[in-house]
């Protein structure tokens, strides 16, 4: 949510709908939060990272260290 305090938006998703709404309409309410309902709709409301090729190889390499299941 400090994030959110110094202006940035913010995307948040959870696969229960229920705890996103309930999120971004009492504990985030007035503040540049976004809830999305699918992971689709969460990738589609974040921005290309400005930092280009490196972000994308940083953030892919984390996501492989992880199993799938």
């Amino acid at each position: 949510m400090n994030i959110a305090d110094k202006g940035f938006s913010i995307a948040v998703y959870n696969r229960t709908v229920a705890k996103v709404t309930k999120f971004v309409n009492q504990q985030a309410a007035g503040l540049p939060v976004g809830g999305a309902r699918s992971m689709a709709e969460f990738t589609a409301m974040l921005k290309r990272p400005r930092a280009g090729d490196f972000s994308f190889r940083l953030v892919l390499s984390r996501f492989l260290m992880f199993d799938q299941g």
